[in-house]
């Protein structure tokens, strides 16, 4: 394969990328998460580099026409470029390494979301495959192959930081095996890419069950016993009461808004009409207005900061 195929492969690969980060954006406040831990990740330099190194004519790997290689410029000294070329393979391939292990994260979360203990998202067909005895089985392939290649590309890496690691300050013939890892590591990706990417595109999201599990989740015990204190009872008594309540429920398998007011009265004689609007969990999500909190309204800032980090890295990338 030409080195200008294997470039066209790379670019179409970080163009995939850009799009499998915007497609998990759809995720909302979960995603966001990892789209925090992975921002700080440095732009990715391409195979391009070679060409400029090496002065090699891009329109030669690209075409064939023209000269292979170019003049370099007047009193040009290529040395301290090309260490800088060889000492950064290592660091580009820990580029791919950790893309792919905010794949590999993402599709283990996909992997418990699917499962019947979760069900908030469904898999289409065509990224799932049945099970050869169980005909209710729908096993999210797409996830698990994209996060067992997570190794691979880990291998890659450390073969790579092995060769680096007791070379000179000088090239070294040891420097020709950088090639495979690096191209292995590339074609790993992209093919990740590719899959994963319509996978989140198909996928569909079950909302109800997810404001099912939340509620079982209990996360608005800590408003509960705000609203107590509110009312003038004395915060530590209010955490311990609020925590014999959610006790209570757990053993008569409720949620804190299906009590009723007179259940609760039965727990304090401050508990009125209102305290169902404050144990609301749509209610207790909109009060969290803090950077990065779980409102909608901060939620969108924080998808439309990443959409116009990804413009940004598309347009760097022309």
């Amino acid at each position: 394969m030409s080195v200008g195929l294997r470039i066209r492969q790379v670019r179409k690969a970080y163009g995939l990328t850009q799009q499998a980060f915007a497609d998990q954006l759809g995720l909302k406040q979960n995603t966001i998460a990892t789209y925090e831990i992975e921002k700080t990740t440095p732009s990715e330099r391409t195979l391009l580099d070679i060409c400029r190194v090496f002065h090699v004519n891009e329109d030669w790997l690209r075409t064939g026409q023209g000269d292979m290689l170019l003049t370099p410029p007047s009193g040009h000294t290529p040395d301290e470029e090309l260490m800088g070329f060889l000492g950064d393979v290592a660091g580009r391939n820990d580029f791919r390494s950790r893309l792919i292990s905010a794949l590999s994260r993402l599709s283990e979360e996909i992997i418990l979301w699917c499962s019947w203990e979760f069900r908030f998202v469904e898999l289409d067909d065509a990224f799932a495959t049945g099970s050869s005895i169980m005909p209710q089985k729908k096993n999210p392939d797409i996830t698990e192959l994209v996060r067992g290649k997570t190794g691979r590309v880990y291998g890659d890496l450390m073969t790579l930081l092995t060769m680096m690691k007791g070379l000179p300050l000088a090239y070294n013939k040891d420097m020709q095996e950088d090639k495979e890892a690096i191209f292995d590591a590339v074609d790993t990706l992209e093919l990740c890419l590719k899959t994963i990417t319509p996978m989140l595109d198909t996928m569909r999201t079950l909302p109800a069950n997810m404001r099912r599990a939340a509620a079982k989740g209990f996360i608005n015990a800590t408003d509960c016993a705000d609203y107590l204190t509110k009312k003038g009872m004395p915060f530590r008594d209010a955490y311990k009461l609020t925590g014999c309540m959610v006790s209570d429920c757990i053993a008569k398998d409720k949620v804190l808004e299906e009590l009723t007011l007179d259940q609760l009265k039965g727990y304090s004689d401050l508990f009125e009409e209102d305290v169902f609007q404050a144990i609301d969990l749509v209610n207790c999500c909109e009060g969290r207005t803090s950077y990065g909190g779980p409102t909608a309204a901060s939620v969108q800032n924080q998808i439309e900061l990443a959409e116009a980090k990804l413009a940004d890295w598309e347009e760097a990338q022309e």
